[in-house]
């Protein structure tokens, strides 16, 4: 485990930045020591802390968003661009950069320093917008290329226009009756398929366009409204802005408990299904945020799994068997969600949780039943090897490739990355 400089303590790799761990161990500070020490300017660029912060008490800085401006990029080489974001925060970094550039070449970097040497007025007009032909932007609709679409003028489009031109597709396909749910036209480019970013100018303005135009249409589009909400707070979140996000999931929460009550009363069942499906999944993506903010997850996962137990007792007396592993597919993803912060005893836990949820309920016959004990089997064995346990955790993955080669044949893909994990980890 590493260990910080300042205080002396081993702590785990999610208490460090990435720029920290990437220093030599005599140099590296955690979260927590780099916070305590930090300035009173300082201590607003913290993304969570800035985002939260009043904008009279930030850092002023010599640019604004649509500002186009040369950088000093790869030693000496000046790129003309356009600001696209200020306090721009790169997961790999303690704090948030003065500015986010996209550069006309197609690509995006930061500019670590307000100073002349490194980020400089430019006078080169930027590229045209595909969709207007137009190279004017401001700060509100700056021209942005977070695709794959590459060439002179390729994929440069302003915010804007592309808000409006999916809005016009979108609605085109649900006058003619062809919706069929397609979520691309909000999270991908239309040309080259490829996803923005999350967080990207172009991801956060198409989810606020399909939240603006779903957010009160509950009844009529449920799908999309509960898209809208879901993606919008996915976006904030990668954006850094964490309050929002949890804003935005606790209201929905708050409305999905009512329209249960409602529904149940009236008897329809059907629609009951779908919003407990998708209460349990913004539960877990409030726990997520929460392993984000480094606090404690208690309360959150304890009203997911209430919310599970209470869902698996109402799912069997509907005489319904397809939910009856719910409890044990949510502390999986719990226990993902820990592992994925490196806390692997937390994440063990949430595995051995899972395991024996699953044992316990004595009502899986069903395939699919089988394929959820293999994971709960493969979970949990990973993380026994990994926290030193390495034959209960062999004996494990090997239940989990048994099923799997049972139920799917020795060709099947998990079938054989179960093999080679198994192999891997006898090797060595």
């Amino acid at each position: 485990m590493p260990t910080c400089s300042d205080c002396g303590h081993d702590l785990f790799r999610k208490d460090f930045s990435q720029g920290q761990l990437r220093k030599q161990p005599t140099e590296r500070r955690c979260k927590e020591c780099i916070e305590s020490t930090r300035g009173s300017v300082e201590a607003t660029t913290h993304v969570s802390d800035y985002y939260n912060s009043d904008e009279e008490d930030r850092p002023k800085l010599r640019f604004a968003v649509g500002d186009r401006v040369e950088c000093n990029h790869n030693c000496g080489t000046w790129f003309h661009g356009t600001v696209i974001k200020l306090w721009y925060f790169n997961s790999d970094d303690d704090e948030p950069m003065p500015y986010q550039v996209l550069l006309d070449k197609g690509n995006k970097i930061y500019a670590p320093d307000d100073a002349d040497d490194t980020i400089r007025a430019s006078n080169v007009s930027p590229p045209e917008c595909f969709v207007c032909y137009d190279n004017s932007m401001s700060a509100d609709n700056p021209i942005v290329r977070d695709c794959a679409c590459r060439g002179d003028d390729a994929g440069f489009v302003h915010v804007d226009c592309l808000t409006r031109s999916v809005m016009t597709k979108l609605e085109t396909i649900i006058r003619s009756g062809r919706d069929d749910g397609n979520t691309a036209l909000f999270v991908c480019c239309g040309t080259c398929k490829q996803p923005f970013g999350g967080g990207s100018p172009s991801a956060i303005a198409l989810a606020e366009t399909c939240y603006e135009m779903f957010r009160d249409d509950e009844d009529e589009n449920p799908f999309w409204h509960s898209f809208s909400i879901m993606n919008l707070s996915t976006e904030r979140r990668a954006d850094g802005r964490l309050d929002e996000a949890c804003a935005l999931l606790e209201e929905r929460s708050a409305k999905i408990y009512e329209r249960m009550e409602a529904l149940t009363s009236h008897g329809n069942t059907d629609r009951v299904a779908k919003l407990e499906d998708e209460l349990c999944d913004i539960l877990i993506d409030l726990a997520g945020i929460d392993f984000e903010r480094n606090i404690s997850t208690g309360v959150c996962i304890v009203a997911v799994l209430n919310q599970a137990q209470y869902l698996n007792e109402k799912t069997r007396a509907y005489g319904c068997s397809c939910y009856s592993c719910r409890k044990c597919n949510i502390l999986q993803r719990f226990c993902s969600l820990a592992w994925e912060n490196e806390d692997l005893e937390k994440a063990l836990t949430y595995a051995e949780k899972a395991l024996s949820a699953f044992q316990g309920n004595g009502e899986h016959a069903e395939q699919h039943a089988e394929n959820t004990l293999s994971n709960c089997l493969c979970y949990c064995g990973h993380l026994k090897v990994l926290v030193g346990k390495r034959d209960e955790g062999i004996e494990l993955i090997r239940r989990a490739l048994s099923i799997d080669t049972r139920l799917y044949g020795e060709l099947y893909s998990v079938t054989n990355s179960r093999r080679i994990l198994l192999q891997s980890i006898l090797n060595g």
